[in-house]
């Protein structure tokens, strides 16, 4: 199943997606940063919980977001994730101050390249991260956190669609140029993910199992 808030998208890698969240709100403008800095831009969004629905753990396989023009992407990439509990428009313009625990490393490659297709809706500058394996866990009530570290990705002249306040996604971010800042604003971004048993469920569904296994080895059991 693939769950999306009125998008219709095609996935080019190799993961099965199970479900997928577009952060709402129309492309209110276009911005540079993190993508397309000189030198190194460290860069840190929020999502909340509450985009994801009422579901338990999840396991984030890809990150998207949309380019105004095509063109080949190329940068070094360091993208981390974290659950937090720093609110949507909360974050500190000192980065590691909205980090709970430790950051997990989903994607790091000094020579990233990819071909994006521009357009505000096309969501095609895809981050896999499915190799990580990472899980996060909405019904937690933490909030979901992506911290990204851009090197030199100035080349490609793209910007990226970005949307208000829609109270479901913020941003923070200091870079090399830049001193620290944060706004209730955010990157549109769509997160591919799919659903996690709990360790309940899957000891159940074990459960069930012995109990048929025992029902036909010995049937009267079942009488």
């Amino acid at each position: 199943m693939i769950v999306m808030l009125g998008f219709a998208l095609e996935t080019n890698h190799a993961n099965a997606v199970d479900m997928m969240v577009v952060t709402r709100g129309p492309t209110e403008g276009w911005n540079a940063y993190p993508f397309t800095q000189a030198g190194e831009f460290r860069y840190q969004q929020v999502y909340a919980a509450s985009l994801f629905g009422d579901i338990g753990p999840v396991r984030i396989n890809a990150i998207r977001f949309s380019s105004d023009i095509s063109g080949t992407y190329a940068a070094g990439i360091n993208l981390r994730l974290n659950q937090t509990q720093v609110a949507v428009g909360a974050l500190d313009p000192n980065l590691d101050a909205n980090i709970n625990g430790s950051l997990t490393t989903v994607l790091q490659n000094p020579n990233f390249s990819q071909s994006v297709i521009g357009g505000d809706l096309t969501y095609r500058l895809i981050f896999d991260v499915s190799a990580a394996s990472f899980i996060y866990n909405p019904s937690s009530g933490e909030n979901l956190l992506m911290d990204i570290i851009v090197t030199d990705g100035s080349n490609s002249g793209m910007a990226f669609a970005r949307s208000g306040d829609t109270g479901k996604t913020s941003r923070a971010w200091t870079g090399s140029a830049w001193t620290g800042s944060a706004d209730r604003l955010g990157l549109r971004t769509a997160i591919e993910f799919t659903t996690v048993p709990e360790p309940s469920q899957i000891l159940m569904g074990f459960a069930a199992i012995v109990f048929l296994i025992a029902v036909k080895k010995w049937p009267l059991l079942s009488a």
